[in-house]
């Protein structure tokens, strides 16, 4: 199967993507994709999360040359998902990864987890590396906050 040449959100996705549009000063759209991407990998989403599925139908759609200009995001799918064999097919992996972190981080925006931009931003030392991730138990494979 060949790579994606665009992103797609879900609906529920690009929902999650306007409310966090509304509530935090960013304007630019993909970079709220982006940091659904960074928190799916942050929190130690699963590629194969079924967090990110739905129907594409009302969601928002971006190039991948565009929504990963200079090839980082598509080398960290490669890097903490080395073993997965979707990692082969970054922009899918990136996809899914965007539209599982905006679900994952609208509910942690409902569930008051998460307040401020700055709640975004680890506090402290933090380890270093894939094997410093360990989901929380009764996670579903997610970190806790």
């Amino acid at each position: 199967m060949a790579d994606l040449k665009n992103i797609a959100l879900t609906a529920d996705a690009a929902r999650v993507l306007n409310k966090i549009a509304e509530q935090f000063p960013v304007t630019n759209r993909v970079d709220l994709a982006r940091l659904g991407f960074a928190y799916a990998v942050r929190s130690g989403v699963e590629l194969n999360s079924d967090l990110g599925k739905g129907s594409r139908e009302g969601g928002a759609n971006y190039n991948s040359a565009t929504f990963d200009p200079d090839g980082k995001m598509s080398e960290v799918v490669r890097v903490f998902f080395a073993d997965d064999p979707r990692s082969g097919e970054p922009y899918r992996a990136i996809e899914s990864l965007s539209n599982s972190g905006l679900i994952l981080l609208g509910r942690h925006l409902d569930e008051g987890l998460i307040g401020s931009i700055s709640d975004l931003i680890p506090q402290g030392p933090q380890p270093a590396g894939p094997e410093a991730v360990e989901p929380a138990e009764g996670s579903g494979g997610v970190l806790a906050r």
